[in-house]
């Protein structure tokens, strides 16, 4: 189930709005985990929501991708220092994680990288390797509180928190993700 931000804000649905900035994050993330160079629409990093005035302009109405293609407005950009807003826990997670990808070997080009079985269609792990280092992005898509079924051996550091453990049958809230890597 995809959570639209749009429907929620206009909704005035603050638990709807905190599950779709969720899932908005987690969907981030999953591209952070891949190889390749990751891109953004201008207007993700503060959460932008769709444009419909490109329906109004008879050169672009057939052309749905214009969607996506609305001016920033900038007022945005105000609360992304702010991790209460909206914006600003979009923003300074999507900085968080690109630091961190910058920053861990395991997101070198020329890393192995895996699916890694979870017994759980609505997670997907991603392991990379990398001169002995492995990392492991574990996505919830559901909107329900899962398990990842795992058994490796060692101890492995939560790249958000810092915080060491082993990964042994990982509980995930709806939509959450955990990156994690020795």
């Amino acid at each position: 189930m995809i959570i639209s931000r749009e429907k929620a804000g206009f909704e005035h649905d603050e638990e709807a709005m905190n599950a779709a900035v969720r899932e908005d994050i987690m969907l981030h993330a999953y591209m952070l985990t891949q190889s390749g160079i990751p891109m953004l629409y201008s207007g993700d990093e503060l959460g932008q929501v769709n444009d419909y005035s490109y329906k109004n302009d008879p050169e672009k109405c057939a052309d749905s991708r214009y969607i996506h293609r609305g001016k920033l407005p900038w007022e945005l950009a105000e609360d992304k220092e702010d991790v209460t807003t909206v914006q600003g826990n979009i923003f300074q997670t999507l900085d968080r994680l690109e630091k961190i990808r910058r920053q861990e070997i395991t997101f070198d080009k020329d890393a192995d990288v895996y699916t890694y079985d979870v017994h759980d269609d609505s997670i997907l792990c991603v392991l990379r390797e990398y001169k002995g280092r492995r990392f492991f992005g574990i996505f919830n898509f559901s909107n329900q509180e899962k398990t990842a079924w795992m058994q490796e051996k060692g101890m492995y550091r939560n790249l958000l928190t810092g915080e060491k453990t082993e990964l042994k049958d990982i509980r995930l809230s709806g939509y959450e993700f955990l990156w994690y890597g020795n």
